[in-house]
């Protein structure tokens, strides 16, 4: 039977076409809008805890788009509660991504965090604060911050200075430096559903997928591979710190191009609290990961 749900308060049904307001209403509580374009299903990329990713086709863009599909349409239960619904679950138990998944689920009766909803909110929140720089370079004017905050405050205070409100943050004048990345984050163009028929056109195994349902999924912007740069991943983890972001691990399964995140669980907004975002862990947040020479050994 399927499993019945309402349109989340996290999404929107507007169309994703133009700017998204930049109010700090709307910056409080992000939605991300839909994608209402033609896209035609190309082939199996691949999958983990979360969902599973198709490479497929806009046909009103004529571009090449990753299609993330989630396997849950709620919040899901508890670690253990019932079998997470996974297309690992008809794969080898020799095959790695069986064993990460394995690995990932700590103990029984841990909470699972819902990835549709953390991923919405991050691209509505990134979608937001790249209009707010867009329109700062174009005036001419200088969007100042904390490039180095440590706390829920200083965080926030630096989300709301992309806001139409912008943030006073007179007493801490000190420590506000303009803010000018120099980086690429993966476009996103909104959310969407697909059915297990559209899905499972496109594998020659079974899957966990229900009959009857529709799935949400994110459509993203199809990056290739490439040979990844440990300057351009610490200036993203950087630039996702200073936007208030946890970086929850660096997975470079996750990182493709000469250095782009394409997995947007891996961060983690303001608005999931305490539960999901914890100061400490924000305090320490890229501990390790500012080194370019770590990173290189890493990559290497």
């Amino acid at each position: 039977m399927a499993e019945r749900y309402e349109i989340p308060s996290f999404i929107s049904q507007d169309p994703k076409e133009g700017d998204p307001a930049i109010t700090w209403d709307a910056f409080e509580r992000p939605k991300l809008r839909k994608f209402y374009g033609d896209i035609v299903l190309d082939r199996y990329i691949g999958g983990g805890m979360d969902g599973i990713v198709i490479k497929a086709r806009d046909k009103h863009q004529g571009r090449s788009v990753a299609v993330k599909v989630f396997y849950f349409n709620n919040q899901p239960p508890p670690i253990g509660a019932r079998p997470p619904l996974s297309i690992s679950n008809h794969m080898d138990s020799q095959n790695p991504l069986c064993k990460k998944q394995r690995q990932a689920q700590h103990y029984k009766g841990a909470p699972r965090y819902w990835a549709f909803q953390r991923e919405c909110i991050n691209m509505a929140l990134l979608e937001k604060v790249d209009t707010s720089l867009r329109l700062a370079e174009k005036s001419g004017r200088e969007i100042l911050l904390n490039l180095e905050p440590t706390t829920a405050v200083e965080a926030y205070r630096n989300l709301k200075s992309f806001s139409t409100e912008s943030c006073d943050q007179e007493l801490e004048a000190d420590k506000l430096k303009p803010f000018r990345p120099n980086v690429r984050i993966n476009p996103c163009y909104g959310w969407t559903q697909l059915s297990k028929a559209a899905i499972n056109a496109r594998f020659q195994e079974p899957s966990a997928f229900q009959d009857e349902e529709q799935y949400f999924a994110i459509v993203y912007d199809f990056v290739l591979e490439g040979q990844l740069e440990a300057k351009n991943i610490i200036n993203q983890l950087n630039y996702f710190h200073i936007t208030g972001f946890l970086n929850v691990q660096l997975n470079l399964e996750n990182w493709l191009s000469t250095g782009v995140l394409v997995d947007f669980s891996d961060i983690v907004p303001l608005h999931t609290g305490r539960k999901w975002w914890r100061q400490s862990d924000y305090r320490d947040n890229n501990f390790g990961f500012r080194d370019e020479e770590y990173i290189a050994g890493i990559i290497r």
